[in-house]
């Protein structure tokens, strides 16, 4: 009688903790279902906890390990706290650093790595997307950039560089308040500081350098400088007018 509890009690404390290899994942539960196998391939399952927010599926048969208690020492309640894969594991992370990542990662990088220097690397072979609400999308990038994205516009800034505003009547680039470039249906207007600017529309284009500009209609071509037209050509002929224009500036 004593013995057979000694035994009992060695049994217990032995199937407290065990290491094992995931066989077989059960994901459609509330809590996901690892299976191992025992003894003559017996099936036995564990109940893995995760940490809230995060969930995983763990890769079956050999790659995946477990460590399993059994609460009360029964193995009819076995829990584990998730799965790991050691084969897949990066070994490039340094102090402080944290790596998310799959299986795919070990053949070509497939990971977001929150590094040093508050840098954050996204590797994908393939398409990286955003998905939010339908009526807005907004992204920020280490407090130097920010796309907002709504159901009718976009707009890209880069804080103290350049902005990108893109809505159904027009698209704005903007690069230090310098470089301007506006486009509507009806117009195109590019700018370099405050000196020099250039307009197109459907009948005419304008280009102006300081107090020097050119106008083309589809019927003349005008010179202006210093607001002095010094040149107009229309179908009934040219009007030449620098010598009257240099004369007066002399």
């Amino acid at each position: 009688m004593f013995d057979q509890q000694i035994g009992d009690i060695f049994r217990r404390i032995t199937s407290l903790l065990n290491r094992n290899v995931v066989h077989r994942v059960d994901n459609a539960h509330k809590n996901q279902l690892l299976y191992t196998l025992g003894l003559i391939d017996q099936e036995k399952e564990v109940e893995a906890v995760e940490l809230y927010g995060m969930t995983a599926y763990p890769v079956e048969d050999i790659q995946a390990e477990l460590v399993r208690f059994s609460v009360n020492g029964s193995e009819d309640h076995t829990l584990c706290f998730g799965a790991t894969g050691g084969i897949y594991r990066p070994l490039d992370a340094v102090y402080g650093e944290v790596i998310y990542y799959s299986y795919l990662d070990k053949d070509d990088k497939h990971r977001i790595h929150l590094k040093q220097g508050r840098e954050i690397d996204i590797y994908s072979t393939e398409n990286v997307k955003t998905m939010m609400t339908p009526s807005l999308i907004q992204n920020s990038v280490f407090g130097t950039a920010k796309t907002t994205i709504k159901a009718l516009s976009i707009n890209h800034v880069v804080t103290n560089t350049a902005s990108v505003s893109i809505s159904p009547s027009q698209v704005e680039l903007d690069v230090l308040g310098l470089v301007n470039v506006k486009l509507t249906p009806q117009k195109i207007v590019a700018s370099v500081g405050l000196f020099s600017k250039v307009e197109i529309e459907p009948t005419r284009v304008k280009a102006s350098v300081g107090t020097t500009s050119l106008e083309i209609t589809s019927d003349s071509i005008t010179l202006n400088v210093k607001g002095v037209n010094v040149l107009t050509m229309t179908e009934a002929g040219t009007d030449w007018l620098m010598k009257d224009y240099e004369a007066r500036n002399v």
